[in-house]
């Protein structure tokens, strides 16, 4: 006799599981016989992407897009973090080129839903009573005043991610762009952005 056990999905699982199957043979009494194994699954939960900009030569397009999320895998109230590395371009966000949108609908989701904070070269996004059931991508760009590389590494948190290791809950993505110092277009000065809604 051959069958399968299946445990539920979800975004960590790491347990033991036992089985314990009785045989009886003719009249005597029955036979136990156990088997024991670890499950072991995890999910990765974001992806990131970056283009150079096809118009302005020292402005890239970024994307962060969540993964596997779901009616059955919801995320209650994520977090998205993101860390820029400008090297030495002195890049920076660009606050007004945020969009954050329902990849299932492809809307825009709704700006009393979560909060956007830049504070120098870091950002965060915070949903508030929001229940995550479809993937969400955040796209924005970056300007940089000097050409050179620039790395972001983005980062998800949430109560419903449990004992998933960061590891599995970032990503980055890096960029070189090269341009003649003093040619790029749409450089911007911001200083510090705290809740600035888009």
């Amino acid at each position: 006799m051959k069958y399968q056990t299946r445990i539920k999905r979800n975004w960590y699982v790491y347990e033991q599981l036992n089985n314990v199957a009785k045989v009886t043979y003719d009249e005597n009494s029955p036979v136990e016989y156990s088997a024991r194994l670890y499950a072991y699954n995890y999910e990765d939960t974001l992806q990131k992407e970056v283009n150079k900009d096809l118009s302005k030569e020292n402005v890239a397009n970024w994307k962060i897009t969540t993964k596997n999320i779901s009616t059955d895998m919801p995320v209650l109230n994520p977090e998205i973090t993101d860390k820029l590395t400008p090297g030495s371009t002195n890049a920076i966000y660009d606050p007004t080129s945020f969009i954050v949108t329902d990849l299932v609908t492809g809307e825009k989701i709704s700006t009393d839903q979560y909060s956007l904070t830049i504070t120098g070269n870091t950002f965060k996004i915070v949903f508030s009573d929001f229940r995550a059931e479809n993937n969400i991508q955040v796209k924005y760009d970056t300007i940089s005043e000097f050409p050179g590389a620039v790395k972001n590494l983005s980062r998800i948190d949430s109560s419903s991610y449990d004992a998933l290791n960061v590891y599995y809950r970032q990503a980055t993505a890096e960029v070189s762009l090269n341009f003649t110092t003093g040619s790029g277009t749409g450089i911007v000065k911001t200083g510090n952005l705290p809740v600035l809604k888009v």
